[in-house]
This record gives C-alpha cells, structure tokens and sequence, in this order.
C-alpha cells in the first residue's frame, strides 16, 4: 500500500475497526515508513489527550457560576434580539400608520366632495322645485284671473298652492 491509502485507514487502524488483512498491511508498511508512523504517533496523543479531557469533570466552582452566567447571557442575547424586534416593528408601525392616515385621509376628502355634490344637486332640485311651483302658480292664477273676466269657466273662491 501507499502513503495515502495508509492515512486514510489510520484512524480505523487506532480504532481498532480495519479487518485483518488491512491490520497487516499496515503494520508492515509502518515498520517500514517512518512519515505514516509519526502520523499514527501524533493520531494516538490527540486520541489520548481527548479520553483523558473527557474524565475531568467541571469544577464544583463551574457549576456553580454556571447557571447564572448562561442567565446573563441568554438574558443579553434575548435583551439584544428584543431590542432590534421592537426597532423593526416600531419602524412597520410607523410607516403603516402614517399609509393608513393618508389613505383615511384621501378617503375623506372624497366622501366630503360627494356630500358637497350631493348637497349642491338638492339645492338646484329644490330650486327647480320651487320655481316650478311659482310658474304653475303664476299660470293658474292667469288662468282664473282671465276666465273670470271672459266668464267661461266658473270662478275659484281661492287660489289651492298644489
């Protein structure tokens, strides 16, 4: 086998998971490479130093700092995101509203000139209105003023507004 057929079964080899063909053919060429046995060496002080960290255990000290400086920090990270949430929805807030005001506020001006409109055609109507009343009025009144004095038609004691 090569180099770099060797390193990549390395780790299986320190593992203690290659099958027996493998094992030999590493423990031969590792007799005879000094570079893949310093590879093997160094792999086997990481592996050792990494059992040996996992036994220690936290100092009675550690654990009990520990509660409170994760409370801190979850408390600066929340305090930090709570912050930029309520930038962000203050910033939303405030341009919907002043949107929304501006649309309430064209909404209003054109219902006011529909009222506007609305009020001016009654008044014209009643205007109409009343100059109707006045013309039929006037033309009544012409009418029996006139046949009275032909005497054609019988005469009205009074004159009825319609």
């Amino acid at each position: 086998m090569n180099c770099n057929k060797i390193e990549k079964l390395l780790s299986g080899y320190l593992d203690n998971s290659l099958d027996i063909t493998d094992k030999d053919e590493i423990k031969k060429h590792l007799a005879e490479c000094q570079k893949c046995m310093g590879n093997l060496n160094a792999m086997t002080r990481i592996d050792n130093l990494i059992k040996l960290k996992t036994k220690e255990k936290p100092s009675k000290g550690y654990w009990e700092n520990y509660l409170p400086q994760l409370e801190n920090k979850l408390n600066t990270v929340i305090t930090k995101q709570l912050i930029e949430d309520r930038k962000l929805s203050n910033s939303f807030i405030f341009k919907f509203a002043f949107a929304f005001n501006g649309v309430l506020i064209a909404l209003l001006i054109f219902l006011g000139g529909l009222l506007y409109i609305n009020t001016q055609q009654i008044k014209s109507l009643q205007l109409t209105q009343e100059e109707i009343q006045q013309e039929m009025s006037k033309t009544v009144f012409h009418l029996v003023t006139k046949t009275n004095t032909e005497g054609n038609m019988p005469k009205f004691d009074k004159l009825e507004k319609l």
